[in-house]
């Protein structure tokens, strides 16, 4: 079973926030490119995406950047199968990162939890 630190979920989620101009406070915004995600909002995602559910994970994301929904994520990560502890850590470390660093921490902080996988 997945979960939000297995080695796929990571690595998925380092590729959604590297192909991202930037990393938004949570959970996500839209940009010229589409939506960008938060850490949280990217390993959902990447879960959605390693289940074989590219349309809720789509779907998700829109949701996501519309309604700024802390709430609609915790879903995602309990739909997942996760605890909405896992979800609320990614959250905090997310905003507490300054918006001109917090690309590199966030996927400094992916890089150091999938390597132990």
């Amino acid at each position: 079973m997945l979960s939000p630190n297995s080695k796929p979920v990571v690595e998925r989620a380092i590729d959604i926030l590297s192909r991202q101009s930037s990393v938004p406070k949570s959970p996500a915004e839209f940009s010229a490119g589409g939506v960008n995600l938060c850490l949280a909002a990217a390993v959902a995602k990447a879960g959605f995406l390693l289940s074989g559910l590219g349309e809720r994970a789509e779907d998700l994301a829109e949701q996501l950047a519309r309604t700024k929904s802390k709430d609609l994520l915790r879903s995602a990560f309990a739909e997942l199968g996760w605890s909405e502890r896992d979800c609320d850590m990614r959250l905090g470390l997310n905003d507490a990162a300054a918006e001109v660093t917090r690309k590199r921490e966030v996927l400094a902080y992916l890089h150091q939890s999938g390597a132990g996988q």
